[in-house]
């Protein structure tokens, strides 16, 4: 019976639900993607015509752990030359997975931080920064 309940109010929630709850459910079972929050000062650059640069910040949390464990166990706790490059490895792609399908003609690369989970794009319009929020794996988008 709890699992016809929880069935049952899986299905009747997005239908009997005010639009916000509809949504968080929707959510919740993966139907729709979180877009991360979009600067306003970013779409009030775009909606006057001016592109715009965006520092885009993905999310890392897996390499910066791996990195953590490995940093523990070297002898200063400092990363060496090979930890730092197989951190810039990494951090290349992760980056190249969740903006590499992005690369189109509203987003043009800036500057790659290669020792950071960061890069700067130049955004010509709020479609293509709409895309760039919505994307899994993008953390923050930050005006430059």
């Amino acid at each position: 019976m709890r699992r016809f309940l929880l069935r049952a109010r899986t299905l009747l929630l997005p239908v009997m639900a005010p639009p916000r709850l509809a949504l968080a459910a929707l959510m919740l079972h993966g139907a729709a993607a979180a877009a991360v929050p979009v600067p306003e000062a970013l779409l009030r650059a775009l909606s006057s015509g001016t592109p715009t640069s965006v520092v885009v910040e993905v999310d890392s949390r897996a390499i910066d752990r791996a990195a953590a464990l490995r940093r523990a166990r070297l002898p200063r706790q400092v990363d060496d030359a090979a930890a730092l490059q197989s951190l810039a490895t990494n951090y290349r792609s992760r980056k190249d997975q969740v903006l590499g399908p992005l690369q189109r003609d509203g987003i043009e690369t800036v500057r790659d931080y290669s020792h950071l989970p960061m890069v700067l794009l130049r955004v010509r319009s709020q479609a293509a920064l709409l895309a760039l929020a919505a994307r899994p794996g993008v953390k923050a988008l930050h005006a430059d």
